[in-house]
């Protein structure tokens, strides 16, 4: 799978982004980025099946109808469904983005859904003080962004609030704008919670880390 890369100034730039938006809300915001939220083992076995099935099915049609100039022996089939077998469960590995011909986007959106949450709760975000955290998470594999926001926001922020977030995440990422596509996610994440009432308070204290995380699994 392809490595996420950012250079040192864009991170930069996406920290100083953080700090912009704590300074004037009073929650705490983790962009986080990850290349696949899954391995999708059985994208592999799917391909395999259907790689050695059409092959198959080929010579069998060609040899009903007389077509081949040689007789193909159900033995010289099965060993043409099983190199062809492997190969299509090869194929993935050698090239990730394959997969995705072989998995519902349910599926993927189920995977992402599930790995956002393991990383709402590994990076802290779910022991905010006030329950005011948000997660916004990028998987690059399956092309999705979600944004997570803990309690003390979601009784405020109904989810839909953050599609437009999503939307830019999307559209930048796939002009290869990714740096930009977090910073412009953020603003709009400062928007809402400025509209909702977030206001920075005096006493408020910086309880996460500000920084990109970024994952290559």
């Amino acid at each position: 799978m392809k490595k996420i890369f950012f250079t040192e100034e864009e991170e930069q730039k996406i920290i100083e982004t953080i700090k912009e938006f704590e300074n004037k809300t009073s929650s705490e915001i983790v962009p986080f980025v990850i290349n696949t939220s899954g391995n999708y083992p059985e994208a592999n076995f799917k391909s395999a099946i259907i790689f050695g099935s059409i092959p198959v099915l080929i010579f069998m049609l060609l040899s009903f109808q007389w077509l081949l100039p040689v007789v193909i022996t159900p033995f010289e089939i099965g060993l043409i469904f099983i190199s062809c077998s492997v190969l299509g469960f090869i194929i993935p590995y050698i090239i990730p983005n394959v997969k995705r011909f072989f998995i519902g986007k349910d599926e993927l959106f189920e995977q992402v859904m599930k790995r956002a949450s393991v990383a709402f709760i590994d990076e802290d975000i779910v022991n905010t003080k006030s329950r005011n955290g948000i997660l916004i998470y990028i998987s690059n594999f399956e092309k999705m962004a979600i944004i997570l926001a803990d309690r003390g926001i979601h009784s405020k922020v109904p989810n839909d609030y953050w599609n437009d977030v999503i939307k830019i995440i999307i559209e930048k990422f796939k002009k290869g704008n990714r740096c930009e596509g977090i910073i412009k996610a953020i603003d709009k994440c400062t928007e809402i919670l400025l509209e909702a009432g977030f206001e920075r308070l005096e006493d408020d204290e910086n309880e996460l880390k500000d920084e990109l995380k970024i994952k290559n699994e």
